[in-house]
């Protein structure tokens, strides 16, 4: 996620850059073709069909072990061809709702957002981005804290210009969570090695994030060890599908050092780009992580996750079909993997990236209906913190791909000359913030005539300091709904009453963008 230095922003899954990645597949499977040098598979052992790859598997079936999808096998490994009901991740959705945890406020948080560096503009900018987090009611912010700035010679440590970001970050009263990423070319031996290479020996990153613990201490207490590894052409190179295997010695090293530097850190495994899209995704890289690596997430104190929807954006977060999956049945299924490998049931899950570009059908209302929905379901399946992608908009806004549309203000918002334009989703955030100051996730309704998946409709409960309230929407359509004997008064999306009890019965809109019932 490093960006010039003097405009850092954080960069984007697997599936944003796909021109990208698709030329690089397209180069990795042309450089394949010559064959030779590899082991023989192991000889089959009886049951379904073997497989190499889902080239090998008769439609229906796809290549899986252990039932989990593989895209890409280690040499010499055998998968097995598997029908779509036995491979995870297949199955139709589920909701594994989880009540209670940290109120909906706290676990508010945003990508980037402030700049790096000592200079006078740097600081002018942090001036105005602060601003910008307050009005948009932001409680965690997640920061780069990267090795090739901080150490960009072996021993030799520079925290000048990450000093300013987090300082400034705590004195807007945000808690930070910094990522600890990427390499750093020194420490690799890859012929032309930049900063998105692993080192060679996993005890220089360990030293590195002992030493970031060390010199952060009393000041960040989260740490998120690297991140979307699995997205491997980008961040976590030279593999296209990253090295799970590799990934995990790092992630145990680097654990263990920055626990005898902070014993009260709290530690995020790196965040995984869910969907299969060009590269492998969320489940094939944990089911291969913990494969080779049994006790990896037992060194962390939450499993990280950047449940997108595949690239460019546009299916909501509650929607299941062909190569999407909807966010509760992402979160059901990494706890199936995390199960087949006998990974703690209770492992936290954390959002450290997600959102929607405005593109194409996704205008700004549409976005900020989007980001309200996710926030809701996020927190009510249990995610956190939710870190929405990102604060402003990118210079390229405007232009395919929508790497620049995906902020809660318009591009030029954080600009010292410039005035804030503040985008629908802004308004949605700030809401959430404000009504989930004290206020707990506490499940669906029990009203079927108001929640129901399987019929695009939802109805989420939060009990806060004034009592209970409700979120309601539907997918696609709108419908007024008749609540007899309701008191609350209907807001919406941005906080503003829209409807008050009349005569014993609240007559209210539902559509896309959620209403909220609120004592």
């Amino acid at each position: 996620m490093l960006r010039p230095m003097s405009r850092l922003r954080s960069s984007r899954p697997a599936g944003s850059r796909l021109a990208a990645a698709l030329a690089a597949l397209l180069l990795a499977g042309a450089a394949g073709c010559g064959g030779g040098g590899e082991p023989e598979p192991a000889p089959a052992p009886a049951g379904p069909p073997a497989c190499t790859g889902d080239a090998d598997c008769e439609p229906p079936l796809s290549c899986a072990t252990g039932g989990v999808h593989e895209t890409e096998l280690e040499p010499g490994e055998l998968g097995r061809c598997l029908p779509d009901g036995q491979i995870v991740g297949r199955g139709p959705p589920t909701w594994p709702w989880q009540p209670g945890g940290r109120p909906l406020a706290e676990r508010l948080c945003v990508v980037q957002g402030l700049d790096w560096g000592a200079s006078a503009e740097a600081g002018a900018r942090r001036a105005v981005q602060r601003q910008l987090l307050e009005q948009a009611g932001v409680a965690v912010i997640r920061l780069d804290l990267p090795w090739a700035q901080i150490e960009p010679k072996p021993g030799a440590f520079d925290f000048s210009a990450a000093d300013p970001m987090v300082d400034a970050a705590l004195a807007s009263g945000l808690s930070v969570l910094g990522i600890l990423a990427y390499g750093v070319p020194w420490a690799s031996t890859e012929p032309g090695a930049d900063d998105k290479y692993p080192p060679d020996d996993p005890a220089d990153y360990a030293a590195y994030a002992r030493k970031v613990a060390e010199h952060f201490a009393g000041r960040i207490r989260d740490y998120e060890l690297w991140n979307e590894p699995n997205v491997g052409w980008r961040f976590f190179k030279p593999q296209l599908n990253g090295d799970a295997a590799r990934y995990g010695k790092l992630l145990v090293a680097a654990s263990a050092s920055v626990r005898e530097a902070c014993a009260d850190c709290r530690l995020y495994s790196a965040g995984l780009s869910f969907h299969e899209q060009v590269v492998g995704g969320a489940l094939e890289f944990t089911h291969d992580l913990l494969a080779a690596h049994p006790g990896a997430l037992a060194s962390v104190d939450a499993f990280g996750l950047h449940p997108y929807t595949r690239y460019p954006p546009q299916a909501g977060p509650e929607q299941d079909g062909e190569g999407e999956r909807a966010l509760g049945a992402m979160v059901a299924d990494v706890r199936e993997v995390l199960a087949l490998h006998g990974a703690s049931a209770g492992l936290p899950l954390a959002a450290t990236e997600l959102g929607w570009p405005v593109y194409e059908a996704v205008g700004e209302p549409e976005q900020a209906a989007l980001l309200a929905r996710e926030v809701l379901l996020g927190a009510s399946l249990g995610l956190g913190p939710l870190c929405w992608y990102n604060l402003v908009d990118g210079e390229a806004h405007g232009s395919f791909p929508p790497e620049s549309d995906f902020g809660l203000y318009r591009y030029g918002s954080d600009d010292p000359a410039g005035a804030a334009s503040p985008k629908p989703a802004r308004d949605a955030f700030a809401w959430l913030a404000a009504l989930g100051d004290g206020a707990k996730p506490a499940g669906p309704s029990a009203d079927a005539a108001l929640h129901d998946p399987g019929a695009g409709r939802f109805a989420l409960d939060f009990d806060g300091p004034q009592g209970r309230w409700t979120a309601l929407w539907r997918t696609a359509g709108q419908a007024e709904v008749t609540l007899r004997g309701e008191t609350r008064a209907a807001h919406d999306l941005s906080g503003k009453v829209v409807a008050t009890a009349s005569g014993g019965a609240l007559h209210v809109p539902v559509g896309p963008a959620p209403i909220y019932l609120v004592p």
